[in-house]
């Protein structure tokens, strides 16, 4: 009644809430992230702190070891988390013992760090801590099956969708020397871009942008804006092309140049339509063996 919403606002927004699932929402603005974090601190370190969820199934701790590499380059706090489905569980011997060989990974590399326990669903809890954090790190277990049932249940595909931060997806863990970003000129792989020059320039690692376009004319103007991008930080990078927009292209191109990283851009289309006809996110989730940074 006093607010500045009409009741037709309020009235789709809890319809909204209450009907549509949380991976069907659009997420948070494109490259809100990095305009919050560049105007809040200088390039020094762009990742001030680290959310990385612990799970019993991730008995190598591939997540941990991977969120270690980069809180180390980037002299970052990581902050373990520890999802359960009952707080009483906090006290049993399997999440004392995780919990004692997280601060000992952590101590034995040096990286400040800190762990604590909450209770609820994983994929809400991990896209709402995520906005106190600058990346969030996850062992992939399972990706998102080729069909609309397991995209839809898909807890991974509802934290990509809904973090502001950069998600970093770690099948295995390896140290940072070839990095590429795809780039199709998107506003989310515009994102992906400016991560890929900031880690190319501050861990010096060689940099490659993946041009991946429907026509030559479009590809020509997707390189000049990735040259005017990475001029700004001084960087030399490789362009590789390919007109034929196959997702085992992307595949082809990671294994022929032992990229240690790929950078890209988050789900393209609506969320609806991303159920419905899967997309190229998911068809790298399932087929690289590479840790991927997903943007937005």
């Amino acid at each position: 009644r006093f607010g500045r919403k009409s009741a037709s606002t309020i009235v789709s927004s809890a319809i909204k809430e209450t009907f549509i699932p949380e991976n069907l929402n659009s997420g948070p603005k494109t490259g809100s992230w990095r305009e919050e974090t560049t105007s809040k601190r200088t390039l020094s370190s762009l990742f001030s702190s680290i959310l990385v969820p612990l799970s019993r199934n991730d008995k190598d701790f591939v997540a941990l070891k991977q969120a270690l590499i980069f809180a180390k380059q980037e002299n970052a706090i990581l902050r373990g988390l520890i999802v359960l489905e009952d707080m009483d569980q906090k006290d049993s011997s399997i999440y004392k013992s995780m919990e004692k060989q997280f601060y000992s990974l952590c101590k034995k590399e040096d990286v400040q760090a800190e762990l604590v326990y909450d209770q609820g669903q994983v994929a809400t809890i991990v896209s709402q801590r995520s906005v106190w954090n600058d990346l969030v790190v996850l062992h992939l277990f399972h990706a998102p099956a080729d069909d609309v049932i397991s995209r839809l249940r898909s807890g991974l595909r509802e934290i990509i969708q809904r973090s502001s931060r950069p998600v970093l997806i770690a099948p295995s863990y390896q140290t940072m020397n070839k990095i590429m970003v795809a780039y199709d000129g998107s506003e989310k792989a515009k994102e992906a871009l400016y991560l890929a020059a900031y880690i190319a320039t501050m861990w010096e690692v060689k940099l490659y942008i993946y041009i991946n376009t429907e026509s030559r004319r479009k590809a020509f103007r997707a390189e000049q804006e990735a040259l005017q991008i990475i001029d700004r930080y001084s960087i030399n990078a490789s362009f590789l092309h390919n007109n034929e927009i196959l997702q085992e292209n992307i595949i082809e191109t990671i294994n022929e140049n032992k990229i240690d990283l790929l950078l890209m851009g988050g789900y393209g289309q609506r969320p609806l339509l991303q159920m419905m006809v899967g997309s190229t996110v998911d068809h790298m989730l399932r087929e690289t063996e590479i840790p991927i940074i997903i943007c937005r």
